[in-house]
């Protein structure tokens, strides 16, 4: 049985997915993107033929988990209608937060092809050796992974056309809103005591347009943003109304507004 090739049927049933993900899935096989796994967070194991039902099975794969340090491999139309959200496309520039397998860099880095570039991070030493490994078989110079915390690196950096957060943070950085070109998108996880959102946010030239959200459930983000935690955004989950994200002191507070560290939420 064609076990990738059936998932991807699934995955085009349950989201109408763009031909450029599905050729980007098919030319980058999921199983390899891994060396160990565990379908159950508790048993660990390889892949093997035997073990291919479960790697195509459309659900996350636990891929470490130590010291407090956890890494995933999410579900599979999940992450294919992730990246359709992001609307990637040739000679983008993108980053992502949270390399893990590598396996999403490498889709992103297919989808904005060679004149294009995705800098990938993460903070997991050897989840960083690992994505290398597995990049390093296909032909995708335009993928460059840097182990550290993506908020404290990415300050410097050139503007991006895109980014993408595969961990939940508690808060939005503002630092997100300086490396986003105007007219750009982000996909934002926002944990909360709710539940985590997805986020599609657009760059508008003083604020982030919310485009969409769906509820989902990520990691958590570690590194400097992991102890920041505002129990008020919880009111986002399942907000009804417009949602806009503006740097703080750019608007005045009032009933609809919830204030994070360094962009406030408004509601209309």
């Amino acid at each position: 049985m064609d076990y990738q090739t059936e998932l991807l049927r699934e995955a085009k049933h349950k989201y109408q997915l763009s031909q450029k993900i599905c050729e980007a899935y098919r030319a980058l096989p999921r199983h390899e993107f891994l060396e160990r796994f565990s379908p159950d967070y508790v048993s660990w194991l390889t892949v093997t033929p035997e073990n291919l039902p479960l790697i195509y099975a459309d659900t996350t794969l636990l891929l470490y988990q130590r010291q407090g340090f956890v890494s995933t491999i999410s579900q599979p139309s999940f992450v294919m209608r992730m990246l359709d959200m992001l609307e990637l496309a040739p000679s983008m520039r993108a980053f992502e937060l949270g390399t893990g397998s590598g396996w999403n860099a490498a889709l992103m880095g297919y989808m904005v092809g060679e004149t294009g570039k995705v800098i990938s991070f993460e903070i997991i030493p050897e989840m960083v050796k690992q994505a290398r490994a597995h990049l390093q078989k296909f032909n995708l110079p335009q993928v460059e992974v840097i182990e550290g915390d993506a908020l404290t690196e990415i300050w410097e950096m050139e503007e991006f056309d895109r980014g993408i957060f595969t961990a939940g943070a508690w808060d939005m950085p503002g630092i997100l809103f300086d490396v986003i070109k105007v007219g750009g998108k982000l996909l934002f996880v926002l944990k909360t005591s709710r539940g985590d959102i997805l986020m599609d946010l657009e760059r508008k030239k003083d604020h982030f347009k919310v485009v969409d959200t769906l509820p989902c459930r990520f990691v958590a983000l570690t590194g400097a943003s992991q102890n920041i935690y505002h129990s008020n955004l919880s009111e986002l989950y399942q907000a009804k109304g417009e949602i806009t994200i503006w740097p703080q002191g750019t608007v005045g507070l009032g009933p609809n507004i919830l204030a994070g560290r360094d962009m406030v939420f408004k509601i209309d």
